[in-house]
């Protein structure tokens, strides 16, 4: 697993931690969500987007699904 993508999904990580954390039911994260809490720490590289993408695929699990809208995002089901 590339930095990138170790990055990324921690970062998915605690953006779901913190919503469960505040009782939500569900959070919708999309790659541009992901990408921009993904930099907060630094410039990432450039193909980052897709990399965001993957890792919001790959985080899918049982009850969450696709939410619809412009661009790929996630509606994931809490708590996890």
């Amino acid at each position: 697993m590339s930095d990138t993508k170790d990055h990324l999904a921690h970062e998915l990580d605690k953006m779901l931690e913190t919503a469960e954390e505040n009782g939500k039911d569900s959070l919708t994260v999309s790659v541009q969500d992901l990408h921009n809490a993904g930099e907060a720490d630094g410039n990432l590289p450039g193909d980052t987007m897709a990399e965001a993408e993957r890792v919001l695929r790959a985080a899918m699990g049982a009850g969450d699904s696709e939410a619809p809208g412009d661009g790929f995002a996630v509606a994931f089901k809490l708590p996890r």
